[in-house]
């Protein structure tokens, strides 16, 4: 028998559109089981992130890609941030800008379409393809001919894109690009759950927090109760907030003397870190950038202001890089109020954000109107205690010279007596009285007058040692006592003085006044004289050297 030849197309196997069929049957096979381990990938993954990095090893081991990767938006930026990427191909993509900024080159390519219009978007042909231009050399690097950008959907919003690139054009037909976008919603479902998740912890901390708070609110009152200042009370409730209620860091901020910025005067919790968040520059005034912050806007406001988000609160992005250093993502700002104006700020910091719910807030008003009310009771207390202390004074002092009066200068006259009969030790008692007080009263005025009194009082002071003592006990008289005087020479230089400081001119509003005085001294040996004898005795005496000329003394006989 004879046989024909084999035609050689024959020979050489099945046609090459048969051989990519069987390459691309055997992709949709793997990308099956990629779909079937993502979906376990989703059930036991333990973060987003630890989720995003299986999705993309088992695509690309799965599906043969040159490269699969993870976008994600942080809000308020323009740029995407790439968390996963995995493949051959995958280094010099992961490193490329990607925008969601329709307006930039690097915001018109797939991805960034994708992002904006929450639908898949293709690219089956990189080479020709517009919007791959600005990573076109990386991409070619990699090998990539096509590309497919998946949106990640968390809360019904778009929160990022799963990108594939793949090393044929025109791979990312009808039934490949329906498998995708059943993974990349079988993710999105897990960014749900996650969110869900963290919702709920969420709610548990803040109703621990809650919880510690009522506590730590009992722990403040009692604090009101038991410290003395202002600043013990606040050290405790920040202490209290950070111990008890389990934030991060607490402060209560006050405004620097003649100034705008507020500065920390009571901090608890926080390390190093945290600490330098408080030593940025803050402000209270709104034309500021350090102004328009939570702490200055309370302060100015006297509301509450709260940042569940710190990271992405544009009022505080003086702060942002301080912050995200300390683990910083949520605060509240209470105002502190006293005699109903703001005197300060309390501020908590939490390392979660929405630490801050509507339970906390109300907590926290509260705290601080305690604390308002003990700064007042402050206040009323400090008054209270002035008033006391101003009606001893007044009870043991001349209010016009300062001096001690009759009654506290008989107490301490008394006391004398008493040790210098016991220890056998003499002393001397001076009754001084102004000549001339008279005629500048009635020529220039009491408020001349009162003013010669109070200057006299002076220079008699400077006059005696610090051992001695002189009181005003009625209009124009003074009385001293010269402690340990025995004899009548250890008392005449003394009164001589005395004298002298009473002569010299004294000049009010521009004029000159001239008095002089009159001085009777009684002195104290081993007798038994009392205080009232002896000031007796001395203001007779007084009366003596005023029949003498007067500007001179005269001892009691």
């Amino acid at each position: 028998m004879s046989s024909e030849p084999t035609p050689a197309a024959e020979r050489a196997g099945p046609p090459a559109a048969a051989r990519r069929g069987a390459q691309r049957l055997a992709r949709v096979e793997r990308l099956y089981r990629a779909l079937t381990t993502t979906v376990e990938a989703i059930m036991r993954a333990p973060s987003p992130q630890a989720l995003f990095d299986s999705v993309c090893d088992a695509s690309v081991h799965g599906g043969r890609f040159v490269a699969a990767a993870v976008f994600l938006h942080e809000p308020g930026e323009p740029w995407l941030k790439c968390v996963a990427g995995t493949g051959a191909g995958a280094q010099p993509i992961v490193g490329v800008r990607v925008s969601i900024d329709e307006t930039l080159a690097e915001g018109r390519g797939v991805v960034g379409e994708a992002f904006r219009s929450g639908s898949t978007c293709i690219g089956n042909d990189i080479r020709s393809d517009e919007r791959f231009l600005p990573w076109r050399r990386q991409l070619r690097q990699a090998n990539a001919e096509a590309g497919a950008a998946f949106p990640l959907m968390r809360a019904g919003q778009c929160a990022g894109v799963l990108v594939y690139y793949a090393s044929q054009h025109g791979e990312f037909d009808d039934e490949m690009v329906a498998l995708l976008e059943r993974m990349s919603t079988n993710v999105s479902f897990a960014l749900d759950r996650f969110e869900q998740e963290a919702q709920r912890a969420s709610a548990q901390a803040a109703q621990r927090r809650a919880s510690r708070m009522y506590a730590s609110l009992s722990a403040i009152n009692e604090a009101i109760m038991r410290v003395q200042t202002p600043q013990a009370l606040f050290d405790e409730v920040c202490r209290a907030a950070v111990e008890g209620a389990g934030f991060v860091l607490a402060a209560v901020l006050q405004p620097r003397p003649h100034s705008s910025w507020l500065e920390a005067t009571a901090i608890t919790g926080g390390d190093a870190a945290l600490r330098r968040l408080l030593q940025a520059p803050i402000s209270v005034d709104p034309d500021l950038a350090e102004g328009r912050g939570t702490a200055g806007s309370a302060f100015r406001s006297g509301l509450t202001q709260l940042s569940n988000d710190y990271l992405h609160d544009e009022r505080l992005r003086p702060w942002h890089e301080r912050a995200r250093a300390a683990g910083v993502r949520a605060s509240a700002a209470v105002p502190l109020m006293h005699q109903r104006r703001p005197a300060g700020v309390l501020v908590f910091f939490a390392n979660e954000v929405n630490a801050f719910d509507g339970e906390i807030v109300a907590l926290l008003e509260r705290l601080s109107a305690n604390v308002s009310f003990a700064l007042d009771s402050f206040d009323r207390e400090a008054e209270r205690q002035q008033a006391r202390e101003r009606i001893e004074y007044l009870a043991t002092h001349d209010d016009l010279t300062g001096l001690p009066n009759r009654a506290m200068f008989s107490q301490l006259l008394s006391a004398t007596v008493n040790v210098a009969r016991r220890y056998r030790q003499g002393l001397a008692v001076l009754f001084i009285d102004l000549d001339g007080f008279k005629a500048v009263n009635d020529s220039r005025g009491h408020a001349s007058g009162d003013q010669l009194l109070q200057e006299i009082g002076r220079r008699f002071r400077g006059v005696l040692r610090d051992s001695d003592v002189v009181a005003r006990v009625g209009g124009d008289e003074f009385v001293a006592l010269v402690r340990a005087a025995d004899t009548r020479e250890q008392v005449e230089p003394v009164v001589r003085k005395l004298l002298q400081a009473a002569s010299e001119p004294v000049s009010i509003d521009g004029r000159a006044c001239a008095v002089s005085a009159s001085i009777g001294i009684a002195m104290y040996g081993a007798g038994d004289a009392d205080e009232e004898t002896m000031i007796r005795q001395a203001d007779d005496a007084m009366y003596r050297a005023k029949q003498q000329g007067r500007n001179t003394f005269a001892f009691h006989a």
